[in-house]
């Protein structure tokens, strides 16, 4: 039985609280131990969660004491769900134990699915919260409930978020055996979308513990898989990893290629922001590989369409390195022209330092 109140909560408490009188009354532990846990629900969603987490485990003891396992199991999860409000995780954390242990000892696969998606929220929270010890524990304990039920799907996505935690953590090299594994997963159930996320785990391991040339296979392989399931998204994000692993070996020329596939891919969502963006990073890698024309051909785009979307801080960026790229070719009157446009607009965003920066350089100009 779910315990939800959908209509105007208040209310609903009020005759709760009439029915629980009069189950007391008759002395139906059973009845008791239900009302009082639909209070507990309509008070979590009026998000009084320590009334609720109060309720619930009044509702628990009676439950357990009368031996109604599905009564008590849904105290365990209601109760869950109050301690992760609180932000007692921990003490969550084996609450939601407790539930699965007993909602799958009755086969009550649907409440199995609230507790996973409870569990899948309260370790985003850890992760977001940057508690990585608890989410880890947290997501072990998932994958022993998720083993016993041979529930495929759900372990790769559990290890998945497993192989996360150490990953924010710090620890790439404990990250790279959940991630195999969810990769093995992915293959035998052919789910591409989670071979293709725990391809690029595995790129971005690999490349924190400078395996580089593993980084690049796991990355070139998810771009593979990219195009033939046509995720431009995917494609995007691994063209740029692919760049860069290779700007990292010095493999230039194949870097160009890769970031320059990237913006095309840019061009074709649609996205001006991330294509300005894209111009810029292309024209700075050419001017570091002193191609100076070549970066150019990116600068002027980039300001062009930083000017078009109004943005005031790139334009001014570009206006800057237009200067320095001009001024590196001999071409003094364009590097003037730029400096002053990039002063200007620093000036307008009080950008002190990079307006200082522009005019030590047009007085330098000045007294050639």
């Amino acid at each position: 039985m779910q315990f939800r109140c959908r209509t105007a909560y208040p209310k609903a408490i009020a005759l709760h609280e009439q029915k629980l009188a009069i189950v007391q009354e008759l002395g139906d532990r059973s009845g008791e131990a239900s009302a009082i846990l639909c209070l507990a629900s309509c008070h979590f969603n009026l998000q009084n969660y320590q009334q609720s987490l109060e309720l619930s485990q009044q509702s628990l003891t009676i439950a357990e004491a009368i031996g109604e396992r599905d009564t008590a199991a849904q105290a365990y999860f209601f109760s869950g769900m109050a301690l992760a409000k609180l932000k007692q995780r921990r003490e969550a954390i084996d609450a939601f134990n407790q539930a699965y242990q007993l909602f799958l000892a009755t086969g009550q696969q649907h409440w199995i699915s609230h507790v996973q998606t409870q569990l899948k929220q309260l370790g985003e929270s850890l992760i977001a919260d940057q508690e990585f010890p608890e989410a880890i524990e947290l997501y072990k304990l998932q994958l022993q409930s998720l083993q016993k039920l041979n529930d495929q799907s759900g372990i790769g996505w559990a290890l998945q978020n497993l192989g996360k935690s150490y990953y924010n953590q710090g620890d790439y090299q404990k990250a790279i055996d959940p991630h195999t594994q969810m990769l093995g997963i992915a293959r035998q159930l052919a789910d591409t979308a989670m071979e293709s996320l725990a391809l690029a785990w595995l790129g971005c391991d690999y490349r924190e513990v400078n395996q580089w040339e593993l980084a690049l296979n796991y990355f070139q392989t998810r771009l593979a898989l990219a195009k033939d399931i046509n995720d431009r998204s995917a494609q995007r994000e691994t063209l740029g990893w692919l760049g860069s692993i290779s700007k990292k070996l010095r493999q230039n020329a194949q870097a160009v290629t890769y970031y320059t596939e990237q913006l095309s891919v840019i061009r074709e969502l649609g996205d001006r922001v991330g294509e300005q963006s894209a111009l810029y990073a292309l024209g700075s890698f050419h001017n570091d590989l002193s191609q100076h024309r070549q970066a150019l051909d990116y600068f002027l785009p980039t300001l062009a369409l930083a000017e078009q979307l109004e943005q005031k801080t790139n334009a001014a960026n570009a206006h800057y390195m237009l200067a320095k790229t001009f001024l590196t070719l001999g071409k003094m009157p364009d590097a003037i022209c730029h400096y002053r446009s990039a002063k200007n607009l620093y000036d307008e965003l009080n950008e002190t330092d990079w307006s200082q920066r522009c005019q030590d350089r047009l007085q330098a100009l000045d007294a050639l």
